[in-house]
């Protein structure tokens, strides 16, 4: 990999939560690890970090659920990659409370989540469900986070 092939991931944050915020320097290691280990060097990724309010109005839109939810992601792809990943703050840090991981960690796992949806990734079925989440693990331990979906 050169240089050159990871200026081509065009990586946007915008933070709407009032929540503390995340590194955005370990958002975007985190996007474009990921991103060059399925050979993806070329796209634009959005990621949101919102709260409760924003996200159930995304997710009302979109799935027709009012209720709040971690990660909703979007392939906005047509001759170029465009990714958009909406993650919820407010979640992440009740979550990180309950299940003793740090806020990061948590917010990182989301938009990890929302992100391998975009790359092909589906927790539909059991067999899909174990294949994503091991993933997960890998990429969060290889980027020194440990597991933390399955602690």
């Amino acid at each position: 990999m050169s240089d050159n092939d990871s200026t081509k991931l065009e990586i946007q944050i915008t933070e709407l939560s009032d929540i503390e915020s995340c590194d955005r320097e370990k958002i975007i290691e985190l996007v474009t690890f990921t991103c060059h280990r399925f050979n993806l060097f070329s796209a634009e990724i959005s990621v949101a970090v919102v709260g409760d309010e924003q996200m159930q109005e995304v997710h009302r839109d979109f799935m027709d659920d009012s209720s709040t939810t971690d990660v909703m992601s979007f392939d906005l792809s047509d001759q170029t990659k465009v990714f958009e990943i909406v993650v919820n703050a407010d979640m992440a840090k009740r979550q990180s409370q309950i299940n003793s991981n740090s806020f990061e960690a948590e917010l990182l796992l989301y938009i990890l989540h929302g992100l391998l949806h975009n790359l092909g990734f589906d927790d539909l079925s059991d067999g899909e469900f174990e294949k994503m989440h091991k993933e997960e693990d890998e990429i969060m331990k290889a980027l020194g986070w440990g597991v933390v979906y399955a602690k």
